[in-house]
C-alpha cells in the first residue's frame, strides 16, 4: 500500500525532475509505482519485484522502498530497501541483501538526499550498493563513506556473432572448442532435478573452494518461482553424457541476461565446460533479442574469476558499497564483532570432514546474517 511520507517543497527550478509532490512509501512487490521504475531503463533485476519477493519468501526481510511522485502521482525515482533485524546485530537497513548491486533509480541529489535521510531516521547503519550512479556522500544530517569496491563485468550484445567471438580471447576460444570436442552439451533447464543437481554443485563450490556456506535450497526453490516460472530464468547446464558437470543460473530482466550463479564438477573441469556455458549463453541471449550480459559482482581477491570474465571481451566497472555509521559506530561495532565469530563459525563447517548435509544445514541456518 502507497504511503505518504514526507511532503517536501519543490524541487529546484533547473531540476530534471520538475515540480515534486511528494514522498511515498510503496510496497517493492505489489505497488505499481515501483513497478513502473523497476522495469524503466535505471531498474536491474536487483530492484525488480521478483528478485525482491525471493528476498522476502527466503529469509523473512521486511522490504521496503520509498517513491517520489510527480503532481501526477508519476514516479520520479526511488530507492529500494530492506530493515533488516536481529537479536545479535540489532538493525540495519541494506539495499538490498544478497544483491550485487541496488542504485537508487532516477534520483537527483535533492531526491537522493531526502530518500537517504528517511533510510537512517531509526539510527541504524545504513549499506548502499551502487554501479551505475555516483550519489552524493555527504547529506545534510547523513553522510555516507565508501567502505569498499568490488569489480563488475559486463558484455555489450548488440556486436554481431563474429564480433562476439572475435572479442574472446584465445585461450578462451580455445577452450570452447575443447569442450565441443569432449562430447560436453548445453542444454536449457529449469525442472526441480536440474535445480537439485545444480545445487549440490553449487554447496561443492562453496564449501570445498571458498570455504563458504551456501545459500538455502529455498532460495533456489524460490527462484525457480518467481523467475523460471514466470519466464524470466532459467538454468544453463554442461552435461557429459546424462552426468550435469557444470551449470549457470541465468536471470532475465528488461533487455539484460544476468549470470548470477555459476557451479560445477571439480572432476570435470579439464572438459571446459564453463567457457562452452558462457559462448552457448551468449548465443541464446542474442536469440532472445537481448543487448546486455551482466556478469556480476567479483570480489578483488577472486582474480581467477575477474580473469575469467575478461576473457569474454568484457567491460569493467566499480561497484561501491557505502556505509553510513550512526552515533559513535557501537552498532557497526557489534556488527563486525559478530561477523568475526560468524567467520570462525563458517571455518568449522566448512571443513572437509563435515558432511555436505551438516553444512547444508548451516546455510540454511546461518545465511541470513550474512545480510
Amino acid at each position: 500500500m502507497i504511503e505518504q511520507i514526507r511532503n517536501p517543497t519543490n524541487a529546484p527550478p533547473d531540476s530534471s525532475f520538475g515540480e515534486l509532490a511528494e514522498l511515498v512509501s510503496a510496497d517493492p512487490v505489489y505497488d505499481g509505482v515501483w513497478g513502473e521504475l523497476a522495469e524503466g531503463p535505471g531498474g536491474s533485476v536487483f530492484s525488480s519485484p521478483p528478485w525482491i519477493r525471493v528476498l522476502r519468501e527466503t529469509y523473512g526481510f521486511s522490504p521496503g522502498a520509498i517513491v517520489a511522485l510527480n503532481r501526477e502521482g508519476r514516479p520520479l525515482g526511488g530507492m529500494p530497501y530492506c530493515r533488516v533485524e536481529d537479536p545479535i546485530m540489532g538493525k540495519r537497513v541494506v539495499t538490498l541483501p544478497f544483491s550485487d548491486y541496488c542504485d537508487p533509480i532516477g534520483m537527483d541529489d535533492d531526491l537522493w538526499g531526502g530518500a537517504a535521510t528517511i533510510l537512517g531516521e531509526d539510527g541504524c547503519p545504513v549499506l548502499i550498493r551502487c554501479l551505475r550512479c555516483q550519489p552524493p556522500l555527504e547529506i545534510t544530517g547523513l553522510d555516507f563513506r565508501v567502505s569498499r569496491t568490488a569489480l563488475w563485468h559486463g558484455i555489450d550484445l548488440r556486436w554481431n556473432r563474429e564480433e562476439l567471438w572475435c572479442g574472446i580471447r584465445d585461450s578462451a576460444r580455445r577452450a570452447v572448442e575443447k569442450a565441443r570436442r569432449a562430447g560436453v552439451s548445453i542444454s536449457v533447464e529449469t525442472g526441480s532435478e536440474a535445480i537439485d543437481e545444480f545445487f549440490r554443485m553449487h554447496l561443492g563450490v562453496r564449501k570445498h573452494k571458498y570455504r563458504l556456506l551456501a545459500q538455502p535450497r529455498s532460495f533456489f526453490n524460490n527462484i525457480s518461482r518467481f523467475f523460471f516460472e514466470t519466464g524470466r530464468g532459467f538454468l544453463l547446464m554442461a552435461r557429459h553424457g546424462e552426468r550435469a558437470i557444470a551449470g549457470v543460473l541465468i536471470l532475465v530482466w528488461g533487455d539484460t541476461l544476468y549470470y548470477k550463479f555459476n557451479a560445477s564438477d571439480p572432476d570435470y573441469l579439464d572438459m571446459r565446460p564453463n567457457h562452452l556455458l558462457i559462448w552457448e549463453g551468449i548465443l541464446r541471449a542474442k536469440r532472445m533479442g537481448l543487448r546486455r550480459w551482466d556478469f556480476g559482482l567479483s570480489d578483488p581477491d577472486q582474480p581467477g574469476l575477474v580473469r575469467f570474465k575478461r576473457h569474454f571481451g568484457s567491460f569493467e566497472r566499480k561497484i561501491r558499497f557505502l556505509r553510513h555509521e550512526p552515533g559513535d559506530g557501537s552498532a557497526s561495532d557489534r556488527i563486525g564483532e559478530f561477523r568475526e565469530v560468524l567467520g570462525t563459525i563458517t571455518d568449522i563447517l566448512t571443513e572437509p570432514s563435515v558432511p555436505d548435509h551438516v553444512t547444508e544445514r548451516a546455510g540454511t541456518l546461518l545465511y541470513r546474517y550474512f545480510a
